[in-house]
């Protein structure tokens, strides 16, 4: 049976000499990662090369460096960002770093369906969000912060949805494909936008074999309907 932690159970002294990692600067990282800080805990932020966010975390004071390198140098090292990314992150960035007596926390609900597999001894950390949406005692900004940024959040998933439901409900890879890149399109608000992820994740996105869709592709190229360098793409009007 899990245990729950309590506010008053805290004790901001178990992190002294602790290195916190901060895995993703996005709507909730940020406020996880500034909230530590300003409690006087030693935080990292852990981010891809070229990330937009890089300079917006220096510029708050932060230490940032790639995933990797914040997984090794850390204690604690919490994932906070987007669930599809996460997988590949875990074993690329992650997994690799893990040793003995390090922490790994994940943010989510008590509905989530999650299964954490330790390879190596280590603690896994679940938080309940019931108690982050609950009163702060303290009047902390950063919790209000943190609070905002997770509602932003619920509404920025719920759109994610209703856009993939939409590509999803597609009958053909073609029009899936079509679909998601009009999609795209209309978010950069330019013919001319880069994939989020990868093809082999694109592929699992749009629920498809990855070899029919680059077959589809290679079409779409052809008939001049798509131009791609990379992952970069443009679609003809």
């Amino acid at each position: 049976m899990a245990r729950i932690f309590y506010q008053q159970d805290c004790d901001l002294q178990k992190l002294a000499n602790k290195t916190v990692a901060i895995i993703g600067y996005g709507s909730q990282g940020h406020a996880h990662a500034l909230n530590l800080k300003d409690s006087g805990v030693k935080v990292i932020v852990g981010l891809y090369e070229g990330s937009k966010s890089w300079a917006r975390a220096e510029s708050q004071g932060l230490t940032v460096m790639t995933a990797a390198d914040a997984a090794k140098a850390a204690d604690v090292i919490m994932i906070l960002i987007n669930d599809e990314k996460q997988a590949k992150l875990y074993k690329e960035s992650i997994e690799p770093n893990l040793t003995e007596g390090k922490t790994l926390a994940f943010a989510g609900s008590t509905g989530d369906s999650l299964e954490v597999v330790c390879r190596r001894p280590c603690d896994v950390v679940f938080i309940d969000y019931t108690h982050i949406l609950s009163r702060c005692g303290h009047a902390c900004i950063r919790h209000s912060i943190l609070v905002q940024n997770m509602l932003q959040l619920m509404a920025d998933k719920a759109q994610a949805l209703s856009r993939r439901v939409d590509v999803l409900s597609r009958r053909s890879i073609r029009e899936k494909l079509l679909c998601y890149f009009r999609q795209l399109s209309q978010q950069a608000g330019s013919r001319t936008f880069t994939l989020p992820f990868s093809l082999s994740t694109l592929a699992d996105y749009i629920a498809t074999d990855r070899s029919a869709m680059m077959r589809e592709l290679k079409r779409l190229r052809e008939e001049g309907s798509v131009r791609s360098d990379g992952r970069q793409f443009t679609i003809r009007q």
